[in-house]
């Protein structure tokens, strides 16, 4: 009631107000709105008429841009809607894939890409469904397509560099990282273009991509490594090089990287295949004690073996106890009572093999059973040799896991307790 009151008295008041200004302005006016064209009345009448013209315009155009506004506005909630749906059948493809479902998967991800073609993301995502179900040739071919969207997109070229990899095709796998390389740095597309160049046998351009990634990264080891290992497979490789120039290049490169044991190993079989014996053992020898590995002392050893210096393998062995520690250690003291029975040096084979039990015993090994049943095997042998064949049967029935029968004897107690029993003798080591 009292709206209705107060809209009855606005328009009193206006009607009034429009009363007023005609009666305050009764005099003639003319408008001229063209040549021949005119409008007389009041001034009154004029003035209303205009404002009631001006009205009108101005409430036209506010409808118009209303609606433009209203318009733009419903587009826009269309546009949430259906981008929260596109999102929304996304996250639903993707948990399919993260569940194994990779069918469900990569029908959820065509469906999306009905709906939005040029959806980065979904393409990137139905290659990867596409490649989980083992069609590796139509991811490629998905990836393609989202190029076309985006040429120069990292996740794209990344995983089309690792899908022409999986499939054998390096050289396209290095065009595509390739092109990430010349938008911007980055360290693990410069690794990925290092490694397959390095495979390609593009050792110049590996060792340029390598120089890249020490240039944004911090000094390691590990860089230093991976250089090494490039500029050696380039001087193994090159097949203009004689077998004096390789060598050369070898022994400069060992220089430049005295630690690095494949290096050595290289220069050690070169130095051999010219005959510079002593050389070659020397290399040997460095790589031994760079890397504190009882395998490379054991190759020295038999390098000397093969040549008939056993005072020199006997050297090597004797070293390789002493240079190694755990299981290294315990390789090192059978590799050396293996050569003691080989030269027929019984009675230092015989300390070597009493005394290892407990030094056995004082070296935590996950490969316990390896070194126990290798040391048992050899124990064997050096009895058998010695005429023992009572103690070397008890042996061979230890590593062949025969049970000892109840009615008889057993000969080879004594060793048994060797290696069982706690209170096993004072290691005896044949090493100064």
């Amino acid at each position: 009631m009292i709206s209705r009151i107060n809209k009855l008295l606005a328009a009193i008041l206006l009607i009034s107000a429009a009363l007023y200004i005609v009666v305050l302005n009764s005099s003639s006016a003319t408008i001229y709105l063209g040549r021949n064209w005119q409008v007389s009345a009041t001034a009154g009448v004029l003035f209303l008429g205009l404002f009631g013209l001006g009205v009108i315009v101005t409430a036209v155009v506010a409808s118009v841009f209303g609606m433009r506004a209203y318009f733009r506005e419903r587009r826009l909630k269309l546009s949430d809607q259906n981008r929260r749906s596109l999102y929304e059948q996304l996250i639903k493809g993707r948990s399919w894939a993260a569940g194994g479902e990779w069918e469900k998967a990569r029908h959820s991800f065509e469906q999306l890409l009905r709906r939005e073609p040029r959806d980065i993301l979904a393409r990137i995502e139905l290659a990867r469904a596409l490649s989980a179900l083992g069609e590796q040739n139509e991811a490629l071919h998905v990836l393609e397509e989202a190029r076309k969207t985006d040429p120069n997109n990292a996740e794209v070229l990344f995983r089309a560099a690792e899908l022409h990899h999986l499939l054998g095709n390096k050289t396209a796998a290095l065009d595509n990282l390739s092109l990430i390389l010349n938008s911007a740095q980055n360290r693990r597309a410069a690794a990925l273009a290092r490694d397959l160049s390095e495979d390609l046998g593009r050792f110049d351009q590996a060792l340029a991509l390598q120089q890249s990634i020490e240039e944004i990264s911090p000094p390691s080891e590990e860089l230093r490594s991976i250089r090494a290992r490039i500029e050696l497979r380039q001087i193994t490789q090159a097949a203009q090089n004689t077998p004096e120039q390789r060598l050369h290049e070898l022994r400069t490169f060992c220089r430049r990287y005295p630690d690095f044991i494949p290096g050595l190993q290289h220069l050690a079989a070169l130095e051999a295949e010219q005959q510079h014996v002593e050389e070659a053992a020397q290399a040997l020898v460095k790589g031994a004690k760079a890397s504190k590995s009882s395998a490379l002392w054991n190759s020295v050893s038999r390098f000397w073996l093969e040549r008939g210096v056993p005072e020199r393998a006997l050297a090597a062995a004797r070293s390789a106890t002493k240079e190694t520690v755990g299981e290294a250690r315990l390789i090192a003291e059978l590799e050396l009572a293996r050569i003691y029975i080989s030269l027929h040096m019984f009675d230092e084979a015989r300390l070597a093999l009493d005394g290892f039990p407990a030094l056995l015993g004082k070296v935590a090994t996950t490969g316990l059973d390896d070194i126990q049943s290798s040391y048992l095997a050899l124990r064997g042998f050096y009895l058998s040799q010695r005429g023992m064949h009572q103690e070397a049967a008890e042996i061979w029935r230890q590593l062949a896991g025969v049970e000892a029968s109840s009615s008889r004897s057993t000969p080879g107690a004594p060793l048994r307790a060797t290696l069982t029993n706690d209170k096993a003798p004072e290691a005896r080591l044949s090493t100064p």
